[in-house]
């Protein structure tokens, strides 16, 4: 179940605003960036909340629009608790820190594109994603991390 979103210029702008705000807050507050790439933190949070919107459509669920630290989670789908993970990368993995707040969320959710567009290419539940078994190190320390074929692509139900 590969599929695509495009933003409409309504949510464009949401999530232009939306990033702009979660970088002024973050900042603003001392928490520091925790992107995993060599990209700014503002494309970090531009890239992420277009591919939380585009997931949360696809779903026909609202995304977050809260600008509030962190809950662990970006979505709920059929009372799932979703971190939608988003990447520019066509063969990207779905990642995840080993310290990630486990007990915050259900599954993870796998977003590929550039703003405005993205794939849904699949999801994994925790205990799928978070076990020792998929520990990897892509160059910047060690975390959790799925291929795009080990990912589940039936609908959430």
């Amino acid at each position: 179940m590969i599929e695509e979103y495009t933003l409409t210029p309504t949510e464009q702008t949401m999530a232009t605003m939306l990033a702009n705000m979660r970088q002024q807050i973050s900042r603003s507050i001392g928490r520091v960036d925790q992107k995993i790439g060599t990209q700014s933190g503002w494309d970090t949070d531009l890239q992420g909340i277009g591919g939380e919107f585009a997931a949360a459509r696809i779903y026909n669920v609202y995304p977050s629009l809260e600008l509030v630290p962190d809950e662990g989670y970006d979505i709920v789908i059929n009372e799932k608790k979703v971190d939608v993970k988003t990447t520019v990368y066509k063969k990207g993995r779905l990642l995840a820190k080993l310290n990630a707040r486990l007990d915050e969320v259900d599954m993870f959710m796998l977003m590929v594109g550039e703003f405005p567009t993205f794939k849904l290419m699949g999801w994994a539940s925790v205990n799928d994603l978070c076990n020792d078994k998929n520990i990897i190190d892509l160059g910047r320390g060690p975390g959790y991390g799925l291929e795009q074929r080990q990912l589940r692509v039936e609908k959430i139900k």
